[in-house]
């Protein structure tokens, strides 16, 4: 489902300039039901992270729209904080 809602929101030209990561249980595979939002968005160094603001937005809200709560910790590519660079995971 991620990878679908992921090809659908996010522009082709930004897909190749960034990885999803699907956290938490879901993430882990320990569940074979929809369980809470927990992801985050880590885009290569030099591309502009502001870009993918917007289509995370969309993500998180189709996932919402789909049964997928959101993150009661807030862990989703909807927070800035879990939408970053390379460097500044580094940090």
């Amino acid at each position: 489902m991620y990878k679908k809602l992921f090809e659908m929101y996010l522009p082709k030209e930004l897909q190749d300039k960034c990885s999803l990561i699907v956290m938490g249980s879901e993430g882990r595979a320990e569940q074979s039901i929809k369980t809470d939002q927990d992801n985050a968005l880590i885009v290569k160094n030099g591309t502009d992270v502001s870009l993918f603001e917007k289509p995370m937005l969309a993500l998180n809200g189709a996932l919402l729209e789909l049964g997928y709560p959101k993150c009661s910790g807030n862990i989703m590519v909807s927070n800035e904080f879990w939408r970053r660079d390379v460097k500044a995971i580094e940090l």
